[in-house]
Order: structure tokens, then sequence, then C-alpha cells
């Protein structure tokens, strides 16, 4: 999976309001960022095979914690249900005093195959 079709899946669930790294300035709730922290090459007997498994944190934001619930299962219904998706591992959720919203970080593990690069 690459950014693009991960932005893809995620945009229409908070009206195109997904963002790769960091949210738009001034950007209101809802909203979905976006980043991969961990890229791990595959590799064969034969050597590399261009392909990879990434890891990606989506995390979902919204300004009251119903709202931000129902954000969040929306979000691991989609990401399930995506044939480019290896596993959700898993989620949290915390509250983010300095900006006054909710958060539910969303752990994803993908494949990219070199071929959709």
């Amino acid at each position: 999976m690459t950014e693009v079709q991960l932005f893809n899946l995620l945009s229409p669930l908070v009206s195109t309001k997904a963002y790769p790294l960091i949210a738009k300035q001034g950007a209101t709730a809802p909203f979905i960022v976006f980043s991969s922290p961990s890229s791990v090459p595959d590799s064969s007997i034969c050597g590399s095979t261009r392909d990879s498994e990434r890891l990606f944190q989506v995390d979902c934001y919204h300004d009251n914690h119903k709202d931000l619930c129902t954000l969040r299962e929306a979000a691991l219904s989609a990401l399930a249900a995506s044939s480019l998706v290896e596993a959700v591992e898993g989620f949290s959720t915390d509250f983010e005093p300095d900006t006054k919203l909710f958060r539910a970080l969303i752990s994803v593990r993908c494949w990219e195959s070199a071929a959709s690069v």
C-alpha cells in the first residue's frame, strides 16, 4: 500500500481531510493524519524482492469522544476491508490537552509491491 492508496481509502471518512504526516494548519476536526514509521524490505534466497512490509500509523482526531469512536470504527472497518492491508494491529485512544482533541491511533501492517510504486 502506498500513501496515495491510504489517502484514497481514508479521505472519504473525513470529507477529504486526510493528511500525510501532519494536519494542514487550521484544519478543523474531524480529520485523519497518517504516516509510515517503518518499512522493512522483503528478501528471498535470491536477494531483494523490492517488495516491503510497511507499518502505517493512522491518527483519527475529533472534538468529542463519542464521534471519535464512530470515526475510529469507520476507519478500522475500511482498513480491515482493504485487500492491501495485511493486518490491523490494534488501536489506542487518548486526549490531547494542547489541541483539546480526542485521538485514536491505529497501527496497520501492509505489503507494498514494487509493481505498485
